[in-house]
């Protein structure tokens, strides 16, 4: 299986003070969704490590804990082959299958990074949620193996992230029988996401869509700013 899973109480923590620090448009939205002790935590402590660390080892230690995990392996193992094939069936670009870590943390800003080959999934998300997680952050770190750094040269680095976002689309319309949610994407995405979703229902070829979408925002680009 390439997906392992981790406990990491210094990454978990990190990443609610990061969140809580950073409360842009996106930030509000997960942090609204924080349980009522890690959010009063974060309020009411200038240095809320110490606090956080007890309270987060309290979940890991949770007897329920090994079993979520183990639940957790399970089901991702049951589709990992099948989705891996079918990405590399649209992409037209094989996956690296070298281990990648999914860092299962309490909150929902749920970051992934290509140098390490890593993200993060909550911990308290639902089993059908947390196999779209996992298949939302495979499909951005094969986007970063194998577009990335070509598309940033054209379109720069925030536009290539909003493409890399809105892509995820693809999930909805290719993958949905594995895990029957759909990928919401974010509020900014939206006009994109249905432009993929249109150029894509007319022909799947994965090539001629990024294609297109480079055109398609290197026109609205200019349009922005030229207001």
């Amino acid at each position: 299986m390439v997906v392992k899973f981790k406990l990491d109480i210094e990454r978990a923590i990190a990443s609610l003070i990061d969140m809580y620090k950073n409360q842009n448009t996106d930030g509000k939205y997960f942090i609204n969704k924080l349980d009522a002790q890690t959010l009063k935590i974060l309020q009411d402590n200038e240095n809320p490590v110490p606090l956080l660390n007890t309270h987060i080892i309290r979940i890991h230690d949770s007897k329920l804990m090994p079993s979520i995990i183990l639940s957790d392996m399970a089901l991702w193992e049951s589709i990992e082959k099948e989705y891996i094939e079918r990405m590399e069936n649209i992409t037209k670009r094989k996956f690296n299958n070298s281990k990648i870590i999914c860092y299962l943390i309490i909150s929902q800003k749920c970051r992934y990074n290509p140098n390490d080959r890593s993200f993060m999934l909550n911990i308290f998300d639902n089993p059908f949620s947390k196999m779209l997680g996992i298949g939302h952050e495979l499909f951005h770190l094969h986007f970063h193996e194998h577009f990335f750094d070509n598309v940033e040269n054209i379109l720069g680095n925030k536009i290539t992230h909003d493409l890399k976002e809105a892509l995820t689309v693809l999930l909805n319309l290719e993958f949905n029988d594995l895990w029957f949610l759909r990928d919401a994407g974010y509020p900014q995405h939206q006009e994109l996401r249905k432009f993929i979703t249109e150029t894509w229902l007319k022909e799947k070829d994965f090539e001629k869509l990024m294609d297109k979408c480079i055109k398609y925002l290197l026109f609205n680009q200019k349009e922005v700013q030229s207001k």
